[in-house]
């Protein structure tokens, strides 16, 4: 029954949205998911002002590590790296390739020695991360022989979120693997060093992307063209 009513309920929906599209104003609830970084990166610098260009939008936003189901979720559009982008979704790449490269503050490279290859990463105290609290850990990937190459790393500090990693890394706890463009503030005022930079991974854009939709709703369409926008 729900497969037979699916397309007519979605044809309602669609002309309820616009209606709404006929208003100067967009309006409605856009409910966006995202990971820490890509909203850190991506969409964090720009809301204050997308909320005051349609304060007739609630926007909700999801912020975690998972794949989520966007369309299970009842979610209308994700930020993820291009790689782990559901199927059957509209994409649109936003800004320039991330890159992933290994950090620590000076005060620890003093101690503990600068490793010069990706190998000598398995005898210093790696910060890891989860992909969530219960997932798997995420992979140490280096470019080495012209092929990706994952190290095992070890460590006693283990989070599911990036910002505390580069927090923990700027405190000498260990060595962290991050976004650069994420860490680039600490890298900048010189709290973290690079390291390894040669052996990083080919980097890919975060993309936004949303399911395909005979009528695409106002507050989608809106924040598609105003995030697109800032990374033209």
């Amino acid at each position: 029954m729900l497969a037979v009513l699916g397309p007519a309920l979605e044809s309602v929906e669609g002309a309820i949205e616009l209606v709404r599209s006929s208003y100067d104003q967009p309006s409605g609830e856009l409910r966006i998911n995202t990971s820490h970084v890509a909203f850190v990166t991506m969409v964090e610098p720009y809301l204050a002002e997308f909320l005051a260009l349609y304060p007739d939008i609630n926007v909700e936003i999801s912020v975690d590590n998972e794949l989520t189901d966007i369309v299970g979720n009842g979610l209308d559009l994700g930020i993820r790296l291009g790689h782990t982008v559901q199927r059957d979704m509209v994409g649109i790449p936003l800004g320039v390739p991330q890159h992933r490269v290994v950090v620590a503050s000076p005060d620890y490279l003093l101690k503990c020695g600068v490793p010069q290859t990706p190998q000598e990463l398995v005898s210093h105290r790696c910060i890891r991360q989860r992909l969530h609290s219960r997932g798997q850990f995420y992979e140490w990937v280096f470019r080495m022989g012209g092929r990706n190459v994952q190290i095992n790393v070890a460590g006693n500090l283990i989070f599911d979120e990036m910002r505390a990693v580069v927090s923990a890394a700027c405190n000498g706890v260990g060595v962290a693997y991050v976004f650069k463009q994420f860490a680039q503030a600490q890298i900048g005022k010189g709290a973290l060093q690079v390291i390894l930079e040669s052996y990083s991974p080919p980097g890919e854009p975060f993309f936004l992307y949303y399911p395909h939709r005979t009528q695409m709703p106002a507050k989608l369409r809106v924040f598609v063209d105003f995030i697109k926008s800032k990374y033209r």
